[in-house]
């Protein structure tokens, strides 16, 4: 639960966390636990794919995972994935205990592909950073989905240039992208500046996320007008959808289980 990182400017899970917007806060169970976990629902429900869910899975916890439990989790044979950043300061290690594990499929946050607006939003890296670490991943063998935030406030119609060139560059080593549109939490850092503060909040409203909705009010969606920008989100829907095309999609035997949402210490709370 909540995030390591925890400095983005948009992002209200550090408050999810521990209900302080500047106050980075995380929760990780112990490696040896979570293998047990994935041993025993693969046994018992013949799952072959999960996805271990963090907002952000700092690196050095692959590097413990594989060290307690990758021969375990090796020989189940089931395809994992889960969420990282785009880290400065990793290296071919850090992906190869990725690959040990059994990850076969990462999310990077990418969010942005200009420097100049990753650094507004604190992310803490670089499109050289993002790049490449999915060069990284690609090269042990693992997918990599970026996601995106094609209508983010601070975007300027003379980004866009580059970030359509960064675009096409990213292409050849993605399996996927996803497409997000900016919502402003007001327990975000940025609800905090007086600039965006002032957007007014939908009332009682909720965002869901690919693990479960987020109890906030949420701002109503920025927009800009500019057709460069409008051209930038349409590339960006556009090689979604040619890569959802790609992919291989699996209807048949499918099913959702119910597992743990949240812990106290490896003790799993329904």
């Amino acid at each position: 639960e909540g995030c390591y990182w925890g400095d983005c400017e948009f992002c209200d899970y550090p408050y999810l966390a521990k209900n302080d917007a500047f106050l980075p806060s995380v929760l990780f169970r112990q490696p040896s636990a979570v293998a047990a976990d994935i041993e025993s629902i693969v046994e018992n429900f013949g799952v072959y794919r999960i996805d271990l869910i963090s907002d952000s899975i700092p690196y050095g916890y692959f590097k413990k995972l594989e060290r307690e439990a990758g021969v375990t989790l090796r020989n189940l044979g089931v395809s994992m994935e889960c969420s990282v950043r785009a880290e400065p300061s990793v290296g071919e290690s850090h992906f190869q205990a990725i690959a040990d594990c059994g990850i076969t499929s990462l999310t990077i946050g990418v969010e942005a592909l200009n420097d100049d607006v990753l650094a507004a939003m604190k992310k803490g890296n670089t499109y050289d950073d993002i790049m490449r670490c999915v060069l990284l991943a690609r090269q042990h063998g693992i997918e990599v989905k970026a996601n995106l935030i094609v209508d983010y406030p601070r975007l300027k119609a003379s980004h866009v240039p580059e970030m359509l060139q960064r675009l096409r560059e990213l292409e050849p080593h993605l399996s996927s992208v996803g497409v997000h549109n900016f919502s402003l939490s007001p327990f975000s850092p940025m609800a905090k500046e007086t600039e965006w503060g002032a957007v007014p909040h939908v009332k009682d409203s909720t965002v869901v996320a690919d693990h479960g909705p987020h109890h906030v009010q949420v701002g109503q969606g920025v927009s800009s007008s500019d057709d460069a920008l409008a051209g930038f989100a349409d590339a960006v829907n556009k090689l979604s959808y040619r890569l959802s095309q790609n992919r291989e999609i699996e209807h048949n035997h499918q099913r959702s289980l119910r597992i743990p949402f949240r812990w106290i210490s490896d003790q799993a709370i329904y």
